[in-house]
C-alpha cells in the first residue's frame, strides 16, 4: 500500500480533516474520528484509510500526479511553477535536467516538478498558505531524493547553486498561465 504522510490536521468537533501527501506524489483529503499528528503515516485502499492495520477513515478528495504534465519549455523566475489551472508544472528550460550527487543521478524533473511543484500547487488551491505549501513540497521532494538513495544536503547544495546561476539571469519567456501565487506572496510583481 502507498504511504501518505499526514501533512496538516483540523479538528471539527469529534471528527479530525487530516491532509496527506505521499511520494509518488498522491493527495488525500480525510475525514476520521481518529486522532492523527502531523508526520504520522497513512495507507489507502480504494478510498478507505488506515493507520497500520486499523481502518480509520475515508478519502474526502483525492489527487494524482499522474494527472499532471511538466514542461521544461519556459524560463521560471523561481526555477519552478505551475500553472494556474494546475494541469501543468514548469522547470526552467535552462535548469539541469539531471543532477549527479554522489554518483547518483536524479531527474530534475521528478524531484523538482513532479514532486515539489506539483503539491505545492495542490496545497495552495485547498487554501493553504504559499510558505506552508512550499515547506510541505520541500519535504515530499526530500522524502522523494532520499528513497533513491542520495543524500539531501548534497542534492539540495547542488540545487542550490544552479538556482543562483539561473536566478542572475531572469526569465524572458514565461507561460502565459503561470500561477503568480509565489510571486504575490513576495510582493515579486516584475512578471506581471
Amino acid at each position: 500500500m502507498e504511504k501518505f504522510y499526514v501533512v496538516w490536521v483540523r479538528r471539527k468537533g469529534e471528527v479530525y480533516d487530516i491532509c496527506a501527501v505521499s511520494v509518488l506524489p498522491d493527495y488525500i483529503r480525510v475525514s476520521t474520528k481518529a486522532r492523527a499528528s502531523i508526520g504520522s503515516q497513512l495507507q489507502k485502499r480504494g478510498r478507505a484509510v488506515y493507520a497500520g492495520t486499523v481502518r480509520v477513515g475515508a478519502i474526502t478528495r483525492t489527487k494524482s500526479g499522474k494527472d499532471v504534465k511538466a514542461s521544461t519549455d519556459y524560463e521560471i523566475g523561481y526555477i519552478g511553477g505551475y500553472s494556474n489551472d494546475g494541469r501543468t508544472v514548469f522547470l526552467d528550460r535552462r535548469f539541469p535536467k539531471i543532477l549527479v550527487v554522489g554518483g547518483k543521478k536524479v531527474s530534475t524533473v521528478e524531484s523538482i516538478a513532479r514532486r515539489h511543484e506539483v503539491v505545492e500547487k495542490w496545497m495552495i488551491d485547498d487554501g493553504f498558505s504559499y510558505p506552508y505549501s512550499h515547506k510541505i513540497a520541500t519535504q515530499t521532494e526530500r522524502r522523494y531524493v532520499e528513497q533513491l538513495g542520495i543524500g539531501w544536503y548534497a542534492y539540495d547544495k547542488i540545487t542550490k547553486k544552479h538556482i543562483r546561476i539561473i536566478s542572475k539571469l531572469g526569465a524572458k519567456k514565461i507561460p502565459k498561465n503561470l500561477d503568480m501565487s509565489p510571486y504575490e506572496y513576495y510582493g515579486d510583481l516584475v512578471y506581471k
